[in-house]
């Protein structure tokens, strides 16, 4: 089999990603070598034509959100580069934020790699996934070992992805066991989601936790609903095991809740609200500024930091309101809405992915500020081709009838 192209650019992007598991930052501060390094290589891999043109897959037919999807990006990067102008925003804030616009839509460079190949899509995709797995749990493994707190590793969406997904095919692999090699997989996969939820508690990441536990939990009940005398005796066994062997570290449960509840009646919500009333503030006196923002590299007095000027929010859709304003804030939820149309419904083709996706997407859009990191970027792009797989299997099953 020659060596194409699309297969060079494949190479460099999973080469990428497994340097910036390794070794990169997902916002660093300043650019350095391996930044750079991260950065040509993720440049080399990307496809630019949907930028300009339509791309066809399967029968013949346009992407629909890839076809509006790279109006919505020119508008976004159209609006906010005029309002930096205007504003005479910082440089460097300027490029970061394009940077972050970037990885928001980092489906439309890099989509086109698995659908024009269609005998190596499956497993270029699953491919991509084993990677972005691994770069959450290496994520999850620095942040507990020694890694600057500012890194933020823990936030990033891809640990959460990581730890529910292993979690989950840990539940299946147990379920559906045929021989021996399931086990000691599913033993693996456990010690994976198990560095992912210590990480996850050791910096009291309360969304991530309670979306990591309720994921587990749904994903136990949906087995047991399909192998209900399976599960119960695994339930048992496991109850049995915990209780036997790790009886005094139930006592530590205790501290774990305790820490949670205790972050929480300090912080509350961290001043989301506060926050969105502020961004608001900011730009409401004046029409142009609700309308289209105040540009890329935009900063204001945010409440959930001290009220310190800076140049982020803690939600990618008040960052939109302050940086494109309300028309960015449209362009940028139809974006997402062409890009989640066919993900929402797909639950049934695989609940372990979609509750893998689903969750540090809703996390990244109301509560973290990680939608401006690579992560976030990955995570649409495995949502894009999870639809693009959801639709092939609807396309089979339509002509099976």
């Amino acid at each position: 089999m020659s060596f194409t192209l699309n297969d060079c650019r494949f190479f460099c992007l999973i080469l990428a990603l497994i340097l910036y598991g390794l070794i990169g930052s997902p916002t660093p501060d300043l650019l350095g070598v391996k930044e750079l390094l991260i950065g040509i290589l993720l440049l080399l891999s990307f496809s630019y034509t949907a930028l300009f043109f339509n791309i066809k897959q399967g029968s013949g037919c346009g992407v629909l959100w890839l076809a509006i999807g790279r109006f919505l990006f020119w508008g976004c990067l159209a609006i906010g580069s005029i309002g930096a102008v205007i504003q005479s925003a910082n440089i460097n804030a300027f490029i970061r934020d394009l940077v972050g616009l970037a990885f928001l839509f980092l489906p439309l460079f890099l989509y086109a790699h698995f659908v024009k190949d269609e005998g190596r899509v499956f497993s270029h995709v699953r491919l991509l996934l084993i990677v972005c797995m691994f770069v959450g749990v290496l994520f999850a493994s620095r942040s507990l070992y020694g890694a600057d707190p500012l890194y933020y590793l823990a936030n990033m969406p891809s640990v959460l992805m990581a730890g529910i997904i292993c979690a989950g095919y840990v539940i299946k692999l147990l379920v559906y066991a045929g021989c021996m090699r399931d086990v000691l997989f599913a033993f693996i996969l456990a010690v994976m989601s198990l560095v992912v939820a210590l990480a996850l508690y050791e910096t009291l990441q309360r969304a991530s936790l309670v979306a990591y536990v309720g994921c587990i939990i749904i994903i136990t009940l949906c087995f047991l609903y399909q192998k209900p005398l399976k599960v119960t005796s695994l339930i048992a066994v496991f109850t049995g095991i915990v209780l036997i062997f790790f009886s005094e570290y139930l006592a530590d449960m205790d501290g774990v809740i305790l820490a949670l509840m205790r972050k929480t009646q300090l912080v509350g919500f961290n001043q989301r609200f506060e926050e969105w009333a502020a961004v608001w503030s900011k730009i409401s006196h004046n029409p142009l500024n609700l309308i289209f923002g105040m540009g890329w590299g935009a900063s204001f007095s945010s409440p959930a930091v001290a009220d310190i000027e800076v140049r982020y929010t803690h939600s990618l859709l008040s960052s939109m309101l302050l940086k494109t304003g309300l028309m960015g804030v449209c362009l940028c939820l139809g974006y997402l809405y062409l890009l989640l149309i066919g993900f929402i419904g797909a639950f049934r083709q695989n609940i372990i992915l979609w509750l893998a996706f689903i969750c540090p997407l809703l996390i990244d859009i109301f509560l973290y500020a990680s939608y401006k990191s690579l992560d976030f970027g990955l995570l649409l792009l495995l949502i894009s081709l999870f639809s693009y797989f959801s639709g092939e299997q609807s396309d089979r099953d339509m002509k099976c009838h």
